[in-house]
């Protein structure tokens, strides 16, 4: 897709969620503060299927409003855990991390996941490293994770969906890990599940690591 292919494509997105909120008030909030980022706009821009479209708002008050409204609205399509709201047509609100896309893209992983797209003047940001990388296929880790071992985990996704990751790549990625004081099972299943950790997921790591301690 080109550049107003995704565009389109991202604001239909989000019109479709936003238009089911009936609360006007909440969604001039959400449309004043939410932006998409993260590997959707990588898949778009690579003619791909696109397994999610993760959500981030500016603010903690935006953040707080949607998960009640989610939270207590019995109507309300979405499954709220302490990290996001999953929704049923592949959008993730995530509730628990906040800020500018400068802030939260700043601590994302990998370089081809630093593509956005703003709501509230429906413009869509390729910086044009972010670009290349994408085009190219190759993780470049930026080495600002606060989850290396999660990172680890994602590049070896990424290399068997047929991305390039070199050896510089991975070592890098090796030497944040060790930099790691991981002490206990809880500590080490935060590191893997990163971000976007689920109830499910969390219960079946707490199986696999309770024997590693």
């Amino acid at each position: 897709m080109n550049n107003d292919q995704i565009t389109e494509h991202l604001a239909a997105k989000f019109d479709e969620w936003v238009e089911s909120i009936p609360d006007l008030a909440l969604r001039n909030l959400i449309i004043r503060d939410a932006y998409i980022a993260g590997g959707a706009i990588a898949s778009l821009v690579n003619n791909e299927y696109a397994r999610d479209y993760d959500i981030f708002f500016r603010t903690l008050e935006t953040c707080a409003r949607v998960t009640h409204y989610y939270a207590t609205n019995v109507l309300a399509k979405g499954t709220v855990s302490k990290h996001a709201i999953t929704l049923p047509n592949q959008v993730q609100l995530i509730t628990h991390w906040w800020g500018g896309h400068d802030d939260i893209l700043g601590q994302f992983d990998f370089e081809h996941t630093k593509a956005h797209w703003n709501a509230s003047d429906n413009k869509l940001y390729i910086p044009d490293e972010t670009k290349l990388a994408i085009r190219d296929k190759t993780l470049r880790y930026t080495g600002r994770s606060r989850y290396p071992v999660r990172s680890l985990v994602r590049a070896v996704d990424f290399q068997q969906r047929r991305w390039n990751l070199s050896y510089v790549t991975l070592l890098h990625i090796i030497a944040d890990i060790l930099k790691l004081k991981i002490e206990s099972p809880a500590e080490f299943i935060k590191q893997l599940g990163g971000l976007y950790l689920d109830p499910q997921e969390e219960n079946e790591l707490e199986d696999i690591i309770a024997t590693m301690f």
